[in-house]
């Protein structure tokens, strides 16, 4: 998947036609080197449209005869790569999304394959998602999996009513994404909600103690995330010996890391492994990990 993304911004941008080339050598990424179905995620024919009629798992959606699928696809293309006025854009992406998976043009990997296309239409569409990788094109659909094949299932009737249905439900999620997105470029949202619940978490599991919380709080809530060891004094530490041996244990625990060459100013390192489950946790709480991830 890191691979295709990867393949995706570099071929894509606003002037992009989507080809079957294009399709085909995403299929190849994301299928390469996986078993063949019907018990692995890879494909016995990598980059090229079915060969033979396929059955969706836990889907009452029967795909189209394979010998069919050349002309749908061709179709689908022609769709995908016509000039829409803005405000039909986000609708023709949500309908193609729709598309791509009643079409089922390929043996195996289409789920994996027409959410990055969303990502692909995103980047085209001149939405600046792949600066910093911010949206996560499985996490948009996939942190209510349930929800997401049943309203496919629903835009699998191709009425208007159905249709709409979908496409409501399709660009709700587009929306929730951009707006997690906006609260983590916040940065009170993030102290609030975010690390201080996590260091709060670590606390709670004894893998640091009240002082170390105190310290790692003090630090967070400060604009610029840093500290020396003199600041100490302000939570109670004022002995200077006491302070150098505090800030000398927590750096050795690897829960701050100096930024500076002489050692004197420290940041907080998130990277630390019991700091990191606790980030886990509050991005769960809020909603930031689909349940794809704590199902597996």
């Amino acid at each position: 998947m890191e691979k295709a993304i990867g393949f995706i911004e570099e071929n894509t941008d606003e002037n992009t036609k989507f080809t079957r080339a294009f399709f085909s050598e995403l299929h190849k990424i994301i299928t390469k080197n996986l078993s063949s179905p019907p018990d692995g995620e890879g494909s016995r024919f990598p980059g090229q449209l079915r060969k033979a009629n396929v059955q969706i798992a836990k889907s009452k959606h029967n795909p189209p005869d394979y010998i069919l699928v050349p002309d749908y696809f061709e179709e689908f293309l022609r769709f995908i790569n016509q000039n829409l006025k803005e405000q039909y854009q986000l609708l023709m992406v949500a309908i193609a999304h729709h598309s791509f998976a009643w079409i089922h043009p390929y043996d195996n990997g289409n789920g994996r394959l027409v959410r990055l296309l969303t990502y692909a239409f995103l980047i085209k569409l001149g939405f600046k998602v792949k600066n910093g990788r911010i949206l996560n094109p499985s996490a948009v659909f996939y942190t209510n999996r349930e929800k997401y094949y049943k309203m496919l299932e629903t835009a699998d009737h191709l009425d208007n009513q159905s249709l709409l249905l979908w496409s409501e439900y399709f660009l709700s999620g587009l929306k929730n994404e951009i707006e997690k997105i906006d609260s983590l470029l916040n940065i009170d949202y993030v102290r609030e909600k975010i690390l201080i619940p996590a260091i709060k978490f670590a606390l709670d599991r004894q893998n640091i103690t009240p002082r170390e919380y105190r310290i790692l709080k003090y630090l967070i809530q400060k604009n610029d995330f840093l500290i020396k060891s003199e600041e100490l004094n302000k939570i109670g530490i004022s002995n200077s010996v006491q302070k150098s041996r505090i800030m000398k244990k927590i750096r050795d625990r690897n829960i701050i890391r100096s930024i500076k060459e002489n050692g004197r100013i420290y940041t907080i390192n998130f990277v630390n492994n019991y700091l990191l489950r606790g980030v886990i946790n509050s991005l769960d709480i809020n909603g930031f990990v689909s349940d794809f991830l704590n199902k597996n």
